[in-house]
Formats: structure tokens, sequence, C-alpha cells
């Protein structure tokens, strides 16, 4: 089935003789690509696009980890002989579950502090982290606002945006739950008589 054509045979003319004359070999006709059939080629394409930036963008803290590794090697941490976006879908969701918890915990504490309970009570690692994706999703708020529109055109730009605004919201909230957890502190420790 599978077999080697000669090269004579796959660059000639589409006929062959075979000692009675010229026999005629099918030609391969390609339909023609109308532009009906072009959008649902760009649709499949957008959609395999965007199945590949979303790891990007729900995991951007992991970006924002290695900053360090590419600011040495000027290139971000892949395995050999494996695609960037490959390794990103497979590594960043199992390598983001950390900050995930820590948006957890951010969240928890929010939800808590409203009941006057401080539970979890929140590290100042937590807050630490908390506070530097605060400045990163303010700076990509700025990034989108002050955009070209051909910015905004570039999805893998946009998506990065997305990513640096998501985790400064996640970060906000964190920030806000240990600050009405030290209200809670303050009001705890000095009673109204």
């Amino acid at each position: 089935m599978f077999g080697l054509i000669p090269a004579n045979q796959f660059y000639g003319p589409a006929h062959q003789e075979n000692g009675q004359g010229l026999e005629q070999q099918p030609v391969m006709v390609l339909p023609e690509l109308t532009p009906e059939r072009q959008r649902a080629i760009d649709t499949a394409y957008e959609n395999v696009a965007r199945r590949m930036r979303v790891p990007l963008v729900l995991n951007f803290p992991i970006l924002i980890a290695q900053v360090p590794y590419v600011l040495v090697t000027r290139q971000e941490w892949i395995p050999q002989r494996m695609f960037k976006a490959t390794w990103r879908a497979l590594f960043w969701p199992f390598a983001g579950l950390v900050f995930w918890w820590l948006a957890g915990r951010g969240v928890e504490a929010l939800s808590a502090s409203f009941h006057s309970v401080i539970h979890p009570r929140l590290r100042w690692i937590e807050v630490t982290w908390a506070v530097l994706f605060l400045v990163v999703g303010i700076g990509t708020f700025i990034g989108i606002v002050t955009s070209t529109p051909d910015d905004r055109r570039d999805k893998d730009f946009m998506a990065l945006m997305y990513g640096g605004m998501l985790w400064g919201v996640l970060a906000g909230l964190t920030i806000i739950a240990r600050l009405r957890q030290w209200r809670i502190l303050q009001s705890n420790a000095n009673p109204v008589a």
C-alpha cells in the first residue's frame, strides 16, 4: 500500500507507457477554495489557537515565576524537542496549582472576613505574592488602555494582558482579605467599652 515512487515517475508527465501506447493516469483536481470554506478553516485554526492560549491566561503566574530564568538564558525553560504550546498545556496547569491554591485561600479568607472570622489566616508570603501580582495586574491594565489597535488585534498579546488582569484582580482580593483580617484583629484587641 505504501511504496516508494521513483523520481522519474513522480515528476514525469501524468501518463505511462505500457507497451501498447500511452495510458492516461488519473489527475487529482483539488476543489476550489470558496469564501465559506476559507472562513471554516480560519475558524477551526482560531479554535485551536485559543485552546493553546488558555493555559497562558489561566496560569499567568508561572510565566512571572520564570522571569529570572528568562532574564539569564533569554528563553523560556522547555524540555528539548517539545513544542512551547504543548509544554504550557501539559505542565503549567500542574505548576499553577500552587498559585490557584494561594488565590483560593485569599478568596476564602475574604469570604470569612465578612462574618468577622479569621480563617484561613493569611501569611505575609501570600500577601507578598499578591502585591507582586497586583502590580503586574495594574501594569497590564495600563498596557491595555495605552495599547494601539494593532496591539489589540494580536491575540497572544491580549492573552498575556487578560492573564495579568485576572491575576491582578485575584491578588487584589487577597490583599483586601488580609487588610480585613488586620482590622478584625485590631478591633478584637482594643474592644470598645
